[in-house]
Parts: C-alpha cells; structure tokens; sequence
C-alpha cells in the first residue's frame, strides 16, 4: 500500500509540474514556421504511405522508412504546438466515435508474419524492460500501444509449437453399475441449454435429452501433490505425473427421482504423455454423438521435460503448449461409448457452437514475445491436428492480419461436420475473440483493444476502449474470414450483439469510472461500417445486459437505479430510445417471453444502490414508449443493520443457469443465500443453495408466488453444495454443482429426492 500511494503521490507531482509549465509556456510567441497554418502546409508536402488496397504490408523499403520518420517528427511539434493551443487545463477533448472501413484481407507468407512477430517482440522487450514503467509517456508511442493491446490478451494462453502424436482414446467404466431401470420413456418433458440463437447449440457443462443426464465431473486435480512430488523426486529420473479427472458422466434418471450412475466416460491421454494436462470445458449430446470441447496443456517437448527437470523443477521452466480439443463419442449404447474422432488446435478454449451436423470451435491463442526468436518464429503461427497426426501449420491463405493492429493473439476458428474430422477447416485472425455470437450462417468475434490515449489525454493517465468486431462465414462445413469493423467502448457480453436483417447492433460502454462512462448501441451494415447509432445512453453508469428481439433493442444500465430503455431499430440508419422506466436494482440477464413481455433476472435494490437481494422483474413492453415494470418477485436483502441476507446467482454470470421451461411460462433459477447475523461483535454465518421457480402468466401479466427448492443448510458450505445449473424431466427438477454433485427434487411438493456425489 506504501508503495502504491508513493507512486500515486509522485504522479500527482509530476502532473501538477506539467500543466504547470503547459500554463507558464501558453502565451510563447511560436516562430512563424511553428505557427499551425504554417506546419499544416508543410505536412502536406511530406510523402504519406498508404498501403495498396488498405491492406498491411509487412516489408518496408529503407525509402519508407525514411519517410514515415519524417512525418513522425512533424506531427511530433504538431503535437507540442497542439498542447498549448488546446489547453487541457481548462477543458477535455472530445473524441468521436470513428466508422473504419472495412479492411481486406491480407495476403502474405509464413516469413512474413514470423519478421513481424520478431519485430514485435524486439520492441516489447524494449519498452517493457522498465524504460516508461511507472511512468507515462506524453505522446504516446506504436510500441507502447502494442504493449497495452497486447495485455488484453488472453494471458493463461503462451506458446504453441511442436509436433504431438494424438492416439485414440479408450473409454472405461469408472466402476459404475450396469444400468438395469426402467427410466424414462421417449414422450417427455425436459429442460434444455437456455441458448441465445434458434437453431444455435451452445455447449454447456450438463446436458439432458429427456431420456438421460450428460454431466462434466469435477477435475479434482492435484496440484499440491504434483509439485510435492517435485521435490520428493528432485534429482532421480522419476517423472511425476499430474493427477485429476477429466471424464463425463452419464445418468439415467427414474421417474421418482433416483439416479442411476450407468457410465464414466474417461477421456484418455495420447500415447506419447506430451499432454499431462486435460480438462473438460463443455459438451454437446446429438442424438447418439456425445462432443467434449476441453482445454489441455503439454510440453512442447517431453523427451526434454523429462530429462531435465530434476535439475531446476522443469515444470517451471520447460516450455508449454496450449490446446483445445473437440472428441467425439459414439454413444448410440451409452453403456459403452466409443471414441469416433478428436482434433486439436492451439490455444486455451473460447467458444463454440452446434449447428446440425456442424460443429464450430473457437480458441485464443496468444504469441509470447518473451520466447528467443528462433522458438517464436516457430511458435507465432496457429497449428492443428487431426486423431494422431502431427501438429501442422493453418494454411497461410487463412491466416489474417489486419492494418494497425497490434496484438499478438489470435482468435482460432474451426468448422467440421461431426460425421467426417476430415472436413476440419481452419481460419485466424491476429485479434484475440472475447464474446462470441453466431447464426446458422455467420460468426462474429469481437476483440476489446484498450489503448492509452496518445498526446494531451495522456496526461490524465486516461485510456481509451475500442471493440474489433470479425466476420467469418461458416456456411457449408466451411470458415472464411469476411472482415472487419470497429466501434467505440466495450460489450458486456454475447448478448450485446445481435444480426438481424443482415445488420449487425452491438451495444457498448465506453469511459473508466464516473461521468467519464457513457454508452451506446450501434448499427453496422454488411461490411461492418456503422450505419447508425445512439449515443450518450446514460452517462455515469454501465451496461448490465441486453437483449434483441426483431426490430427493438433492451438496454439496462445501472449505477443507483435500473434504467430499461426502449431502443426502435426499424430504421438502421436512424435507432432511436423510445421508452425508458427507472426502478431500484437492476436486470443481469432478460428473457423474452411472449405476448409484449420481457423477464429479468438480477440484483435487486433501493433508492441507494444494491441490497443484496435478487429480483425477477416482468416487464410490459408492448408499447415501447411506456414500459412497464407489471410485476416482481425478490428473495433476500436486508435493512436491518445486524443482519445481512445475501443472494448470488450463477444466473448473474450466465445465462445458461437459467432454465425456461417454454410450455409452462416457468423460469427455474439456482441461487446461494448467506445469512450473517452481528451481535456482540461476533459474526453468525448460515446459508444454503436452492432453485427459485417462478412463472408467468400471461393473460393477468404476472408472476405466479415462486416455489422454492431448497438443498442443504448449514453454517459453512462444506455442509451444501452450491447449485450451478438447472434441468427438469416432467415432474422431476434436477440442480447440479461444479463439484459434480446432483440433486433431485419433486416439482410439486418441492420436497428433496435424492443426491448423487459423481466424483
């Protein structure tokens, strides 16, 4: 804490002597070749580069070298001229948003791109071996805003490189009985994946297709016992070997709430031990194909690993690789499921979708720059692989590297159709992909680029948000690149975009804090150039969530209260708020439920902010000018200053802990309730876990009393398990954990059934 408030105190200093000598140095009578007129005219004279067909070259003459120094060292006393013309004492500056055109595609080859890595790795090392740490810079620099973009970057994701030998995996039992129930039948009711896009599968950590449960368990992994046996073995040829589980479990549920465990499905380690690594991240259940998406990790070298790390701990020091992994099962007897097919491609999980027989799978995969330049060039371009062949290169006409960006990140796509591995096709982007949105036809990635302002924002040690938004077709088992757009601010989340009619509206938030934030939603055509926009939503607030329905958008902001706002949309080029309604709280997720009426799930709250609470609100929007808050519900939230009743939902991360049983108008939400009572200084914990069912009736607009589902009280969450996810099958409601424990409850008498600890 010294330190920082002394680096604080220093800046401040520093700050104060700037704007200081800026005021002393404000009325300087500039020379008449300094004067902006004069500087304007003599810009104009120096050679400008552009780049043929808006597309980055990455070989420069020493001519263009030349000329690009000489224009830098003018806009350079531009910019000191600028300083105290401006004034930034006495008021901001004003950016607008800016509509960048679309760029091309880039051709270039493998050399290239690995010249332009060792470029950037050249000039990171530079700037980050503490030449402007703690510091600011005034002007700002290329290679510092290469150092900032390139920190948004997905940093758990370093290096891929060697070749791995990937042979298929055998499935085993796990020691769970043979499967002798009735079950259930083939007419059901049952709960899916709450998914964004009809059509669209999203993967999800359990699935249910009303005749069995599909569970990712618990990784358990022990790393503590790992590293102790480091040091244990330090200096003998013993290799340990990381323990955990990366397997699914598949239930057959009965009719009274019973579960039978009938199969672990073990994912299995290629033959040649690179990968120590693996866990699963989410799966898909089609008809008789189970797909695991998983994220792995394996030394780039195993031979070397195990020859020195008893010399230094090598698991510190040897280099890694990053992987995700699609593999699919055949489980048309899910008693013994059979692996059909696995692919690689470098990076740490993203995202993925389901659309009929094809899936699509998304990865980061981040360039380290700190690696010596022969591993970099090696390991600076994306790789895939199918079943045991090796690692290869993506073809380098996929490969895509935009004008003026500077990350060193790439967002990985792939496409297969599920019943042939051999139609994997890949394309990249140098521009890591934060939220994912996809159609049956286009993907969208969107990459948040945080930027220090360069010249006088710089000062106030302001940074600046830009969302890169890439299109890739995916018709045809096929991945093309399409192109590129840029808005100002940054999405919340995959909701905040949405393609309707061929336009894309994002919605975003721009600012840092206070009434620096404000926000938008823009509208872009099918190049991705902005068509319309609203702006100036709410300022001092954030955006909580969003949701598009046909020609309307729904924006919740927050900061004391839950401004909804009605955005009309049939006009692209011209999007204009039509209604708005301020209530205490605010939504996390909205659910369209039919008939002019809108669901929210969130935090409830007073006039003061926050209480703690959760609230499901139901909104009236038929008529956009006057929305309407007709009915809620909330649970928690105190106002005594003794005791304090908190609620947390997995919902207000994720929409896919919903549950919407459509039939029935009924929303099923897993919450965590803690209960902290003060007396005499002592605090008093009780919580539990549980599922809130609420229902909607249309026809009065309200909510029906929720039922709640409760499993496990206790005084520390060793005594219950935390409810992450939600799924019925007719009159039987199931709640998962991310410790792989299931519980079983009766829909109408809300009694507990039963609990089954898969780990």
């Amino acid at each position: 804490m010294n330190n920082d408030n002394s680096n604080n105190d220093s800046f401040e200093k520093d700050l104060q002597e700037i704007n200081e000598n800026l005021k002393s140095n404000e009325n300087i009578e500039l020379t008449e070749g300094l004067k902006p007129e004069n500087m304007a005219k003599k810009l104009e004279t120096v050679p400008q580069f552009v780049p043929e067909d808006n597309t980055k070259k990455l070989k420069k003459s020493k001519k263009k070298y030349i000329i690009s120094s000489l224009a830098t060292a003018a806009a350079f006393v531009v910019a000191i001229t600028s300083v105290m013309l401006i004034k930034p004492w006495e008021k901001e500056p004003v950016v607008k948003p800016e509509t960048p055109p679309t760029e091309n595609i880039q051709q270039q080859d493998y050399a290239e791109i690995e010249a332009m890595f060792a470029e950037y790795s050249e000039n990171y090392k530079k700037y980050h071996n503490g030449r402007f740490n703690g510091g600011f810079n005034l002007f700002g620099s290329k290679a510092e805003d290469a150092v900032a973009e390139n920190a948004v970057a997905d940093s758990a994701a370093t290096n891929a490189g060697s070749s791995s030998n990937a042979s298929a995996s055998s499935s085993t039992n796990g020691g769970y009985r043979e499967y002798k129930g009735t079950g259930y039948g083939t007419d059901n009711e049952y709960g899916e994946t709450n998914e964004q896009v009809k059509g669209v599968h999203e993967g999800d950590i359990i699935k249910n297709d009303g005749k069995y449960l599909y569970v990712v368990n618990a990784s358990n992994t022990d790393w503590e016992g790992y590293y102790d046996a480091f040091e244990e073995h330090q200096g003998d040829s013993v290799v340990p070997e990381l323990k955990y589980d990366c397997s699914i479990s598949i239930i057959a549920p009965e009719a009274d709430g019973s579960m039978d465990k009938i199969f672990k499905l073990n994912i299995e380690k290629p033959e040649d031990k690179s990968i120590y690594y693996m866990t699963v991240s989410e799966i898909y259940v089609a008809g008789d194909r189970l797909i695991a998406l998983a994220d792995c990790q394996k030394y780039a070298d195993y031979e070397q690993f195990a020859s020195n790390y008893s010399k230094h701990r090598g698991d510190y020091f040897c280099e890694k690789e990053y992987l995700t992994m699609a593999v699919c099962f055949d489980i048309s007897n899910r008693a013994e499921p059979v692996e059909s097919w696995r692919v690689y491609q470098t990076g740490t999980y993203s995202s993925s979708r389901l659309t009929g027989n094809q899936l699509v799978m998304i990865s980061n995969y981040n360039v380290s720059l700190d690696e010596d330049e022969e591993i970099l060039r090696e390991n600076c371009i994306p790789k895939v692989s199918c079943d045991n062949a090796p690692m290869k290169r993506v073809d380098v006409d996929c490969i895509h590297i935009m004008e003026d960006i500077y990350n060193t990140s790439y967002v990985v796509v792939s496409t297969l159709n599920v019943e042939d591995k051999e139609t994997l096709k890949t394309s990249t982007v140098l521009g890591a992909g934060t939220n994912i949105y996809c159609t049956t036809e286009t993907l969208y990635a969107t990459s948040t680029q945080y930027k220090y302002n360069s010249g006088i924002a710089e000062i106030f040690g302001t940074t600046s948000t830009d969302t890169h938004i890439y299109k890739f077709d995916i018709r045809n088992y096929d991945v093309k690149y399409v192109g590129k757009g840029s808005v100002k601010g940054h999405a919340l989340n995959q909701f905040s975009i949405d393609e309707y009619n061929g336009y894309l509206r994002i919605a975003t938030t721009t600012g840092n804090w206070g009434d620096a934030l404000t926000n938008q939603l823009y509208v872009l055509s099918p190049d991705l150039t902005v068509a319309g926009e609203v702006s100036g939503i709410a300022p001092g607030e954030t955006i909580k969530s969003v949701r598009f329905m046909g020609d309307t958008g729904y924006v919740v902001t927050f900061e004391q209260t839950d401004p909804l706002f009605v955005i009309d949309l049939s006009n692209p080029k011209k999007p204009e708020i039509k209604g708005e309604l301020k209530i205490p709280g605010f939504s996390a997720y909205l659910h369209p439920v039919g008939d002019g009426l809108l669901l929210g799930v969130g935090v409830d709250g007073d006039e003061n902010g926050q209480n703690g609470g959760l609230k499901v609100s139901l909104f009236d929007v038929s008529d956009p000018q006057n929305p309407k808050e007709c009915d809620k519900i909330t649970m928690g939230g105190s106002d005594s200053p003794y005791v304090n009743v908190n609620i947390n939902s997995e919902a207000y991360n994720s929409h896919k802990a919903l549950c919407w049983d459509e039939k029935n108008g009924t929303m099923y939400i897993p919450y965590h309730k803690s209960i902290v009572v003060i007396s005499n200084d002592a605090h008093n914990y009780t919580g539990s876990t549980g599922i809130l069912q609420v229902t909607v009736d249309k026809n009065a607009k309200k909510l029906m009393p929720g039922k709640d589902y409760v499993s496990g009280i206790g005084t520390s969450r060793d005594d219950y398990v935390e409810i992450v996810r939600v799924t019925y099958m007719n009159n039987v409601l199931f709640g998962f954990s991310h410790s792989g424990d299931i519980v079983s409850f009766d829909k109408t008498t809300q009694k507990q059934l039963y609990k089954v600890e898969l780990s």
